[in-house]
């Protein structure tokens, strides 16, 4: 009888994330099938059951897509789509955003792996504070060594505030205290929509106007001091060849330096 209500609960877990899920996981793929079923697995191991999982595959040659598909046929809560490869992740990131169903959407990378907490405790937090935005930790995992380390740079706590919630733009290290990265953030998805925030179409750097802009226009932004995100060091990343596209950075820049002088935030 147990575990004939285990299966019934789990099963109205499921069907209410499928239909109106409390957080929208956000991730876009490309040949990792070496890494997705860690990443996968590391997500239905969540303590917290409410959510969606949207895979946005950028027209993977190995076995990634297939592999995603078998998930699906395990949890209905894994959506995936395909689109042609074009080697921009936030381009499969903002259709991503459009198909989102959550109250919140959480960016992760299909090489990663993650916390059984992840979800439950920073979407707990962001309620709590009534946050658009909730920061958190990650640690890093070598590929080559299989160690751990533990970076102070993911989320700086030497300039976390006395008082949470705060302001975006009224703190004045809004753009010190965490990475330009958005796996270590939780957006409140109508506060992105409503200030029509946007992952720019570049090969790398991609994620640097959005998280920014976010970071300096949010009403309320709260923090989480826990390690939930187990970012993956390989060597193959788009991050790991910067080279071939060195322009990306700096176009990112200039986009946030003409943003924040529209909203009159660039001279604070």
């Amino acid at each position: 009888w147990i575990t004939a209500m285990k299966k019934k609960n789990n099963g109205e877990n499921n069907m209410n994330a499928f239909t109106n899920p409390d957080v929208s996981v956000i991730m876009p793929t490309y040949n990792v099938e070496k890494y997705i079923d860690q990443c996968l697995s590391s997500l239905l191991e969540q303590s917290y059951k409410n959510f969606e999982v949207i895979c946005v595959d950028d027209g993977s040659s190995d076995k990634t897509v297939s592999i995603i598909e078998e998930y699906i046929q395990k949890d209905q809560r894994i959506r995936l789509i395909k689109m042609p490869h074009c080697g921009k992740a936030g381009v499969m990131r903002n259709h991503g955003i459009q198909e989102a169903k959550g109250k919140y959407c959480l960016f992760l990378d299909g090489d990663d792996f993650f916390e059984s907490d992840l979800i439950g405790h920073t979407f707990s937090k962001a309620q709590m504070d009534d946050a658009d935005i909730c920061l958190f930790d990650a640690r890093i995992y070598s590929e080559k060594t299989q160690m751990y380390k533990e970076p102070d740079y993911m989320l700086k706590r030497e300039y976390i505030p006395e008082t949470l919630p705060y302001e975006g733009k009224s703190f004045p290290y809004v753009l010190n205290i965490s990475t330009g990265c958005p796996w270590t953030k939780l957006y409140r998805k109508s506060f992105i929509t409503e200030n029509n925030l946007e992952f720019m179409p570049l090969q790398r750097s991609n994620d640097l106007y959005f998280v920014s802009v976010a970071m300096v226009l949010a009403k309320r932004i709260t923090i989480l001091e826990e390690k939930l995100v187990n970012y993956r060091q390989s060597g193959v990343s788009l991050q790991s060849n910067n080279a071939s596209t060195p322009w990306d950075w700096y176009h990112a820049l200039l986009a946030i330096r003409d943003t924040l002088k529209e909203n009159g935030f660039y001279q604070d």
